[in-house]
């Protein structure tokens, strides 16, 4: 997802136990901040652009 602005969520792909790759960047903005969640799915590729209210920084090229 790149330049897609404003996203609620991420938390519907939290069930998506074949997902390998997130990326997420340029003006797409997660406004509730809740990404931690990540770490808990098997993902081989995590990019995201950095925000001050995302609730993690973590990032897994």
């Amino acid at each position: 997802m790149c330049d897609d602005s404003e996203i609620e969520s991420l938390l519907p792909v939290s069930n998506l136990m074949h997902l390998r790759e997130l990326l997420f960047y340029g003006d797409t903005n997660i406004t509730d901040g809740k990404i931690s969640f990540l770490r808990e799915l098997t993902l081989k590729k995590l990019v995201y652009q950095k925000r001050r209210h995302y609730d993690d920084d973590y990032r897994k090229d």
